[in-house]
């Protein structure tokens, strides 16, 4: 066991998403792990892991997923993103 594990006290970490970050999140780690996560560098097989978890997590509190318009919406949250990123980074 490694020194960090020894130190570190079992708790769980809650972080608030925007719903268009969690979308857009959603969808990239979908699309991700139903192609085994080709092309993700990654340098530990813990990574995958905790990147599946997220999904997993992800798609238990969006209901965005299963909504007849989910195609539009993740485009519309893309945009939105997109533009607040450009207008905040040039």
């Amino acid at each position: 066991m490694g020194s960090y594990a020894r130190h570190v006290t079992p708790r769980n970490y809650k972080i608030e998403l925007s719903p268009d970050v969690a979308l857009v999140l959603s969808e990239w780690l979908e699309q991700h792990e139903g192609r085994d996560w080709d092309g993700v560098p990654v340098a530990h097989p813990g990574e995958l892991a905790a990147l599946s978890q997220l999904g997993a997590a992800l798609e238990k509190v969006l209901p965005e997923l299963f909504n007849a318009s989910y195609t539009a919406l993740l485009a519309e949250a893309r945009d939105r993103l997109a533009a607040a990123h450009l207008q905040e980074h040039g």
